[in-house]
């Protein structure tokens, strides 16, 4: 399988996470609100369908920001020797 450049790791990083917290958030959030029947994944999909391009904007866009808070509170690596 061909990989994409080095390049769109930034993109596709946004993109796996907001996917996998999206479907996972919004199922969970739709499950909680409104039960588990038979109108469940027609739900579940219409609440995904919103969540999924807000979450993907987020990922994205804030990752600079996140990415600075991240080295602000974690501890560089220290090299091997």
């Amino acid at each position: 399988m061909k990989k994409l450049p080095a390049k769109y790791m930034p993109l596709v990083m946004a993109f796996w996470m907001a996917f996998t917290m999206s479907e996972l958030m919004s199922g969970v959030i739709t499950a909680v609100n409104t039960g588990l029947d038979a109108g469940y994944l027609a739900r579940w999909l219409r609440a995904w369908l919103i969540a999924f391009p807000v979450a993907f904007f987020v990922a994205f866009t804030f990752r600079p920001l996140v990415q600075k808070l991240v080295a602000l509170t974690v501890q560089a690596p220290q090299p091997r020797v």
